[in-house]
């Protein structure tokens, strides 16, 4: 076995670990998100996106007293129906529902503004 062929197959089987620790991971970071659905929480709003920009029934992304920027996760907001003329603005704090999960990330609902 050729020095090159034993570091190639060192450096496969520390890709192959990598794989499986981010597995773990992701499968982690998705329990402890869909652990807060129902919960109720303080949320700074970052940006909104207007009716025509939205990104399917999104309307705004923003974060949690427990998200950081740069480091966490996101909150994506629901269209709620009927709550155009109470959509938060950028920059305000607001109550939220978290009615769902994704690995990093979590979705909710203005409950108040």
């Amino acid at each position: 076995m050729s020095l090159q062929h034993g570091s190639d197959r060192m450096l496969e089987a520390k890709v192959h670990r990598l794989e499986e620790l981010m597995d773990v991971q992701r499968g982690s970071s998705l329990d402890r998100n869909l652990d807060q659905s129902g919960r109720r929480t303080g949320l700074l709003v970052d940006s909104l996106w207007e009716r025509d920009e939205a990104e399917g029934d999104f309307v705004g992304v923003g974060r949690t007293e427990k998200q950081a920027p740069d480091i966490d996760g996101v909150t994506h907001l629901l269209a709620v129906e009927g709550a155009e003329g109470r959509l938060p603005t950028r920059g305000q704090m607001v109550t939220v529902e978290i009615v769902d999960a994704a690995e990093h990330d979590l979705i909710a609902q203005v409950v108040a503004t």
